[in-house]
């Protein structure tokens, strides 16, 4: 089961990367993250780590 923080995050990097009109590439790149990454949090395969999880929050 996935915790709150794994669902928010799932949802705030859509809704950051919809606003930025960007690729999951190119939010990769920009983030300084991995593409798989990126997608694997989007379609709730995995849990951020706190590092991914500060990433995306400063963005």
């Amino acid at each position: 089961m996935y915790s709150f923080a794994h669902i928010i995050s799932s949802n705030r990097l859509n809704e950051l990367r919809t606003r930025l009109n960007c690729s999951q590439k190119e939010l990769s790149e920009k983030l300084g993250l991995m593409l798989r990454t990126i997608q694997r949090i989007e379609n709730n395969e995995l849990k951020p780590s706190f590092y991914s999880l500060k990433v995306i929050g400063m963005t």
